[in-house]
């Protein structure tokens, strides 16, 4: 039932992390940390974090997925495999999406400090003037 809420509520524009978060409580407090249906809900936090582009968050739960799969599967497992290559994806992701923030934040203070250069340079042509 909950992986079928995963599924829809990856496909809404706000998911109910609330309610996924929830489930992995009472999953981590039933069945333990390490255990299969804890990464399960873990896994379909992280879809739905990327979904709504919370991808820190994401790479959260699926270092936690992770953890779960590596105390149950074998390292080389696909399982395992697939989850540390979509960690990776995640993390050069966010890392792309901070160097395009501080390249917008570069382009920003160039336009303000050449829109002020203008500013400055008009007001001392219209001193000159008067």
């Amino acid at each position: 039932m909950f992986e079928n809420l995963a599924y829809f509520e990856s496909k809404m524009e706000n998911p109910c992390f609330e309610t996924y978060e929830q489930l992995l409580l009472l999953n981590i407090n039933k069945y333990g940390e390490t255990h299969v249906k804890t990464a399960l809900v873990m896994g379909k936090l992280s879809i739905a974090h990327v979904s709504a582009e919370n991808y820190d968050k994401a790479i959260f739960y699926l270092r936690g997925q992770l953890r779960c799969q590596e105390a149950n599967l074998s390292p080389d497992h696909p399982d395992v495999l697939d989850t540390r290559n979509t960690i990776q994806r995640l993390e050069k992701i966010v890392v792309r999406m901070s160097n395009d923030y501080k390249d917008q934040q570069l382009k920003v203070e160039t336009l303000l400090t050449n829109s002020l250069i203008e500013t400055t340079i008009q007001l001392e042509r219209l001193r000159s003037i008067a």
